[in-house]
């Protein structure tokens, strides 16, 4: 089987078809009710195989240390695995940065599928969610991917089929919104909205765009501090969406479109007030898994028959290395003779003369020096 050297991953960003807050946990976090939609708008997460850990994220203002959710991802992964391994992560952000769209849960979701291929790990998606839900709230979902509906604080999540055929226009106006306010924000003035998440399950399930529309609303919109809220919302319904909402805490907002043409003339209609406009429709995958788009791409690895020739297997590695033990018993061994008499090898062999096996030990070893550097050296891409 192939090593694997390099292997990239594509995340989908998230929208909010319906969000709802219906009440607190014991542990003082809100307890949700939401229908989410992974979408083909991706973030390009690269990893490659190292001794260290790395990250980095051209052209994002994103800080790339510790606290980055692809770095606490990696060292959960490490952890769970017990690899003594490393790795150098790249991620190409493609996704608005405080947005209500997941894209910092994306990159989590990306690094633990990509380290599970890279290292072919092999953990189920089970133990991939619970890992991710340790990292953020958002992470199980991103790895899922399609239509879910979702609850708690994001661990309770149902697959749905997928949703009705339909675009999205989603505009992200020059602000984010913190989350942590925004519901803080929440639990001094509430909301007057409050979506019909089972409704719009239902909706799904008969594949009725109309209802699913219906049912939608985002109970942080309110109080979420996104100032742009309305204004968006009414230039995306005037220009043919059929409903339009804030995803997440915000401050994204998307409109939701019967066709791609009505999609894109939205777009083009809304850019000149706020640039940052993307088009995408629903993806039926999470990380990893893009039916779409193929979502493992520019996979680099070594040839079986080349692996062989330069490591030689596993026997042969072995070999390499009882070899080297042997090579070094027996050096030492006569040093041991040479300054004090000691014949270290015979007495393990009970007392016997040992000169023969000593030169076996030495020349053996010896022997395998050939092959000892290629055991060792570091790979490299061809």
């Amino acid at each position: 089987m192939a090593k694997l050297n390099c292997v990239t991953v594509l995340a989908p960003a998230k929208l909010n078809l319906a969000l709802d807050v219906v009440g607190l946990l014991p542990n003082g976090y809100h307890n949700l009710d939401m229908t989410m939609q992974a979408i083909t708008l991706y973030e390009r997460v690269m990893l490659r195989r190292s001794q260290n850990l790395s990250l980095t994220l051209p052209g994002s203002p994103v800080a790339a240390n510790d606290s980055n959710t692809a770095i606490k991802a990696a060292l959960a992964f490490f952890h769970y695995t017990g690899l003594l391994a490393g790795v150098e992560i790249t991620i190409y952000k493609n996704v608005p940065v405080r947005a209500g769209m997941a894209g910092s849960s994306a990159d989590a979701a990306g690094v633990l599928v990509g380290l599970n291929v890279l290292y072919g790990a092999k953990l189920s998606m089970s133990e991939l969610c619970a890992l991710g839900a340790k990292i953020g709230a958002d992470v199980p979902f991103a790895l899922m991917g399609g239509t879910c509906r979702v609850q708690g604080v994001g661990d309770v999540m149902k697959a749905l089929p997928p949703c009705p055929d339909c675009w999205f226009t989603v505009v992200m106006p020059d602000y984010g919104v913190s989350t942590p306010e925004a519901f803080a924000a929440y639990d001094k003035v509430g909301s007057s909205t409050h979506p019909d998440c089972e409704a719009q399950e239902k909706a799904i399930r008969a594949e009725d765009l109309a209802g699913v529309c219906a049912a939608a609303g985002n109970a942080l919109e309110e109080c979420s501090g996104a100032r742009d809220n309305e204004a968006i919302k009414t230039a995306l319904k005037e220009n043919g969406a059929v409903t339009a909402l804030m995803t997440g805490s915000g401050a994204a907002v998307f409109g939701i479109f019967e066709s791609e043409e009505a999609a894109r003339s939205a777009a083009e209609a809304v850019r000149a007030q706020w640039p940052q406009v993307y088009v995408a429709r629903p993806d039926r995958g999470g990380a990893g898994h893009q039916p779409e788009v193929d979502a493992v791409i520019c996979i680099t690895s070594f040839p079986m028959g080349k692996t062989a020739q330069r490591k030689g297997g596993l026997f042969v590695q072995t070999f390499y290395k009882v070899c080297l033990i042997l090579m070094i018993i027996g050096g030492i061994n006569w040093g041991l003779v040479g300054l004090f008499q000691f014949d270290f090898v015979g007495w393990l062999l009970g007392g016997s003369s040992s000169i023969w096996s000593r030169i076996v030990f030495t020349v053996v070893g010896v022997a395998a020096v050939c092959g000892i550097p290629g055991l060792f050296a570091e790979e490299t891409e061809e």
